[in-house]
């Protein structure tokens, strides 16, 4: 038995129109139901079976819908139907789109560039003009922005990178807003956004190393442990006093944009923590932590840390990791961010 591909895809579309967000393994589960396959089939686990061959043909036709952009996966790993949504047009994520296209290419004319940022942001699936409007405005705020900031120059119609050297990229525009205006706490949170969670991890590790050096204790091994299978521990330190009192300190590192970490989250990390059998746990974000994560820690501060973006930074300047001293004042260091190799999440 063949399955044909348009019937399975209007099936994955009867399953999400009525606006639902629903995740793969249900969206799958919901559309091989909709076959009505025969009973016997329903239990046959062979690979070859018509059941496992259905669920890679419906699998097959959910992944080409998002890669057309008919279907939105949100952060929290739902699927929807994009038409029924309106997209929220992100000025910060509109900048990256438009520093990542300039460092493949001299130039774009404003029209050009908008027909990418569509296909890329999905605004012409949606049923809504609202979000087609908010980003010609947002595109064009930017571009005016990084023309104004001197990353853009604007000529015969016609925006372009306003020096060949310039290292057009997100990273290379972070390290280049901070020499302009000096604000390296925003910088540094920023770049980590930008490179993401693998690159917080080894950061991290570095950071926290080189803290424990400064205060007079003996590293005795630094490394990340993060992957599929860390079991909620990115990172281990063992580190031993001047004293010769041995710490093994395990790290928990979370990249957020605009959320906080959870109280949940910090339980999680404790649970891992304390099986583990640890002395000592640190949380890392270059974030906030909710409230109620923040009154955990307050309860356990003796064994568990929480290093929020404010300590964060503030750590960041005493060690000198990821920050050095550039004619005087404060910049990042171009030498941790654009070699640092890019998150695979």
């Amino acid at each position: 038995m063949r399955f044909d591909q348009r019937e399975v895809q209007q099936k994955v579309f009867s399953c999400l129109a009525d606006g639902r967000e629903v995740y793969r393994k249900v969206l799958i589960k919901e559309v091989v139901a909709l076959f009505n396959l025969p009973e016997g089939e329903l239990t046959d686990t062979r690979p070859d079976s018509l059941l496992n061959r259905l669920m890679s043909n419906v699998g097959s036709a959910i992944t080409k819908l998002l890669n057309d952009g008919d279907l939105t996966l949100s952060e929290g790993k739902k699927l929807s139907l994009t038409r029924l949504k309106t997209i929220v047009v992100d000025e910060a994520k509109i900048e990256q789109f438009v520093l990542t296209a300039f460092a493949r290419a001299d130039g774009y004319v404003k029209e050009e560039l908008l027909s990418r940022a569509e296909r890329y942001f999905k605004t012409q699936k949606t049923e809504t003009l609202s979000d087609d409007q908010a980003l010609v405005d947002e595109l064009q705020n930017v571009l005016n922005k990084l023309t104004a900031s001197g990353v853009l120059r604007y000529c015969a119609g016609k925006y372009s990178p306003a020096t060949a050297n310039q290292p057009l990229t997100p990273i290379g525009a972070c390290i280049n807003d901070v020499r302009r205006t000096g604000d390296v706490e925003n910088g540094l949170i920023k770049a980590i956004n930008v490179l993401g969670g693998e690159f917080f991890e080894v950061y991290s590790v570095q950071l926290l190393k080189e803290y424990f050096r400064l205060c007079g204790y003996r590293v005795l091994k630094a490394r990340v442990t993060g992957g599929s299978n860390d079991n909620g521990i990115d990172g281990i330190l063992s580190v031993k006093s001047p004293l010769g009192f041995l710490e093994n300190i395990y790290i928990q590192c979370k990249v957020r944009k605009s959320a906080e970490v959870t109280l949940n989250e910090v339980r999680q990390f404790a649970g891992a923590f304390y099986g583990e059998k640890a002395t000592k746990g640190i949380f890392m974000t270059n974030n906030v932590y909710h409230p109620d994560a923040q009154e955990f820690f307050n309860k356990v501060k003796s064994n568990i840390i929480g290093i929020d973006k404010h300590k964060l930074v503030d750590l960041a300047k005493d060690c000198s990791v990821g920050v050095r001293v550039e004619d005087g004042k404060l910049v990042l260091d171009e030498a941790v961010f654009l070699n640092a190799p890019k998150s695979r999440r």
